[in-house]
């Protein structure tokens, strides 16, 4: 699956714990650098997992606070420009 906020393109792939949980490995495909910045996220029962509108809420809330003054993108990465302002 491909998700895009803002420009920002992150890959999401789904697999299963021993427990039969959900974990939701997330790859930003333009990101700050390569190999790809990333994060995880996993379920909390093998019953249930997360809709689209989650993995997106979750993808737009990484790329918000990744940015965010103080966040870990001025200060770790302060060459990355944000695909909004790329031209």
């Amino acid at each position: 699956m491909l998700i895009d906020v803002e420009g920002e393109r992150f890959s999401v792939e789904v697999r299963r714990e021993p427990d039969g949980r959900r974990v939701y490995d997330f790859s930003w495909i333009n990101g700050p650098s390569e190999p790809a910045y990333g994060f995880t996220i996993g379920s909390t029962s093998s019953s249930s997992g997360f809709s689209t509108e989650e993995l997106e809420a979750s993808v737009a809330a990484c790329v918000r606070h990744f940015f965010a003054p103080g966040g870990i993108g001025p200060v770790d990465f302060p060459e990355f420009v944000a695909s909004r302002n790329r031209r």
